[in-house]
């Protein structure tokens, strides 16, 4: 059929094939577009509102920190100290293996020879074991 026609209407025909092709592919990325930007918006508003009161939290922590300047220093290292061992807590108590070994010596009986102390740290508890000799039972009760 498309052989009948003459050859200025088949050009008529596939320019506005072509335009109707280009004018479809622009409509679906304009909708494309806009859906996109409908979508993003309200994200953008949220994180520019968000930065603006991080920065007016900021202005107002460095006025506090400009306004708090220490005229010592070992003021705010006892300071920092203090809010550390309120943070820390009784669970937290420090066990040094060099305090430990010197009681245990202080405190054994005469009649008891130590031969190896071993001390073990592990996340829960602390464990000392102890080997050696005593000349009696007696002893190694007191």
């Amino acid at each position: 059929m498309s052989n009948l026609l003459p050859l200025e209407t088949k050009n008529s025909i596939k320019k506005e094939y072509h335009l109707r092709v280009v004018a479809t592919v622009l409509f679906l990325l304009g909708a494309i577009l806009l859906v996109s930007v409908a979508w993003l918006a309200p994200v953008y508003i949220l994180s520019v509102n968000k930065y603006d009161v991080t920065q007016s939290e900021l202005v107002v922590v460095q006025a506090e920190i400009s306004n708090k300047q220490p005229d010592n220093p070992r003021e705010t290292i006892n300071d920092i100290n203090s809010k550390l061992e309120i943070l820390k807590g009784d669970d937290f108590t420090k066990h040094y293996a060099y305090d430990i070994v010197k009681d245990i010596v202080e405190q054994k009986n005469k009649e008891i020879e130590i031969e190896s102390i071993i001390y073990d740290k592990s996340t829960t508890d602390i464990k000392v074991l102890l080997r050696g000799n005593a000349l009696s039972r007696e002893s190694l009760s007191s």
